[in-house]
């Protein structure tokens, strides 16, 4: 897992719109943070985007 996701903009002439730090601790394990309310926010954070397109 990560401690930031990079969105891009849209466009062929698309740039960083938008850098979401992931406030998880680490180490890290897959099936930890579904129940994490910081992991839902990026979650929820990163699903606007994809909607918004």
């Amino acid at each position: 897992m990560t401690n930031r996701i990079v969105m891009m903009a849209d466009g062929p002439s698309a740039r960083i719109g938008e850098i979401l730090d992931v406030p998880l601790a680490r180490a890290r394990r897959r099936a930890g943070p579904a129940s994490n309310r910081n992991y839902l926010n990026c979650r929820e954070a990163v699903r606007f985007v994809e909607a918004a397109e």
